[in-house]
């Protein structure tokens, strides 16, 4: 057995396999550019973090605007009980002050 041609054959199997994957990353890559462009990945993860934070700006402000519309029916039902206690009151002083 010589363990030199062994080796040198894994040394030349390994080298195949870094060639095969960098032909698959430029591969990809060409894909990408084809597709999208040509941007740095610096843009594009820029890009991803300006569209994740406008997307959870558009949430935040929808469950605002959902808070508001349930606190206000919340008032409504309150003040509108409110308004009609005060208006029994009134009108029971009004007929108590009338007879």
């Amino acid at each position: 057995m010589d363990i030199g041609r062994d080796i040198g054959h894994a040394d030349e199997h390994a080298e195949r396999v870094w060639k095969e994957l960098d032909q698959i990353i430029q591969r990809r890559h060409d894909q990408r550019v084809k597709a999208n462009g040509h941007r740095p990945s610096e843009e594009i993860y820029e890009a991803s973090v300006r569209h994740h934070a406008a997307q959870r700006e558009r949430e935040r402000r929808a469950e605002w605007a959902a808070y508001h519309r349930r606190q206000a029916e919340r008032h409504r039902a309150t003040l509108t009980d409110l308004v009609r206690f005060h208006e029994e009151a009134a009108a029971k002083l009004d007929m108590g002050g009338a007879a």
